[in-house]
């Protein structure tokens, strides 16, 4: 079994099991203490439920970062690229359920309105 842990998952556990493959015993500790487990490739990867999106906003953040900078650098005025890059970002919001949002991490994107006909 490949298992890759978020930092964040952190605690100490004490069991006694039977009649149980590891993997299960494994899933059950995950579960029970309020984790998620991923799938990726053949890896199993333990976070927090709201990891995944929070690894999305940073990733949009940076984004727009980007694109504000180059802005910058193709002579826009500070003004013209943070609108620019506001339109783009209200043009391409999230899927939140795809990404597995809970109900407190929602608020981050509940702002956005829905993604554009295109």
């Amino acid at each position: 079994m490949n298992v890759v842990i978020s930092p964040e998952v952190k605690g100490l556990i004490t069991l006694r099991v039977e009649d149980k493959n590891p993997s299960d015993v494994f899933k059950i500790i995950v579960q029970a203490n309020g984790y998620m487990i991923k799938e990726m490739e053949g890896v199993l990867y333990v976070c927090h439920p709201d990891e995944p999106l929070k690894q999305e906003a940073k990733r949009i953040a940076h984004e727009a970062r980007l694109l504000f900078d180059e802005l910058l650098a193709e002579k826009f005025t500070r003004e013209e690229a943070m609108k620019l890059v506001i339109e783009l970002r209200r043009a391409e919001k999230p899927d939140v359920e795809k990404l597995g949002a809970t109900k407190s991490s929602r608020k981050y994107f509940d702002r956005l309105p829905e993604k554009s006909a295109k």
